[in-house]
């Protein structure tokens, strides 16, 4: 995977946007930490990532 060892901050990753690129970049193999302004939107994206099998962060 193209970002394995790697660690990407998603700001905003509560929204649309956001949500989608976090996603993409655990996908490819980064560890992803997640921030935004509305907690439960930032936790189901989280969920998301750790039900497809990805890394996540905290």
């Amino acid at each position: 995977m193209i970002l394995n060892n790697k660690n990407a901050i998603v700001y905003g990753a509560g929204g649309s946007l956001g949500g989608e690129v976090a996603k993409a970049f655990a996908v490819a193999g980064a560890k992803v930490f997640l921030t935004g302004r509305n907690i439960s939107s930032v936790q189901k994206v989280a969920d998301e990532i750790f039900a497809s099998g990805a890394k996540g962060g905290s």
